[in-house]
């Protein structure tokens, strides 16, 4: 894999940097580019872009030696090893903030998959019901304190979409004979279902916040007073109808 640097200008005239790689297609074996955005602008940027050079080379190095990874695939790989190869063979395809998404989502699932080491021939779709009902229950982990709180319901179908397209590639290179995930659902509950009730303001909460905006921003206080109290309005409306 070769790099080298690649001038783009934007629709307004500007112009940036970009990296240009040059590599052999593993599958194909025929020669491909990937251009990839520094951020930096042309003037007075050029040593600094060349230094990005090397390490985007070894950042996307593996991009030549998927047909290596491919051959250790075996059909004994746990889940959670072979959605991490499949992700970096996608990295290429996709944008660099939905690989960052698929990253985040992969890593939820084995955080589940990987301690129980589950083989990838071995799931199903009761498994995977298992696996949603979970992360609707303790899916997310607080960065605080590592305690486990509910998943959105967005989130765990995000990951039931990343299942499905990896298990479409696992069956494609024949180490599974269906997709598990076609016969699973994610319940169809709204996200507020498994939401704490919100909680409004006190009285002696709202006079220190008034008192705080009419002293720093006083051009705040009149919509702040009507928001907070017609939100609490309505939640009192609200509790008068459920009775």
């Amino acid at each position: 894999m070769t790099g080298s640097l690649k001038i783009k200008k934007t629709s307004s005239g500007k112009e940036y940097f970009y990296v240009r790689l040059s590599y052999k297609d593993p599958h194909t074996q025929q020669w491909k580019t990937k251009d990839i955005k520094t951020g930096l602008a042309v003037k007075g940027n050029k040593r600094k872009a060349e230094s990005l050079i090397n390490s985007y080379v070894e950042e996307y190095a593996y991009l030549e030696q998927l047909s290596i990874i491919e051959n250790h695939i075996q059909p004994t790989v746990e889940l959670s090893d072979f959605l991490d190869i499949w992700i970096e063979e996608k990295k290429c395809d996709i944008r660099g903030n939905t690989y960052d998404t698929y990253k985040c989502r992969i890593a939820t699932i084995n955080r589940y998959f990987s301690p129980r080491h589950t083989l990838l021939r071995d799931i199903t779709p009761k498994i995977l019901n298992d696996f949603y009902h979970y992360c609707l229950n303790y899916g997310r982990v607080s960065q605080k304190d590592q305690s486990l709180h509910p998943l959105s319901v967005r989130s765990v179908r995000s990951c039931k979409s990343i299942l499905y397209a990896a298990f479409d590639d696992a069956v494609l290179k024949g180490l599974i004979a269906s997709n598990p995930v076609r016969d699973t659902k994610v319940t169809n509950k709204k996200n507020r279902d498994f939401s704490e009730e919100m909680l409004f303001l006190t009285e002696d909460e709202i006079r220190k916040m008034l008192c705080f905006l009419d002293e720093h921003y006083p051009f705040l206080k009149p919509i702040a007073f009507v928001g907070v109290f017609a939100a609490k309005a309505a939640a009192n409306h609200s509790r008068i109808q459920m009775c």
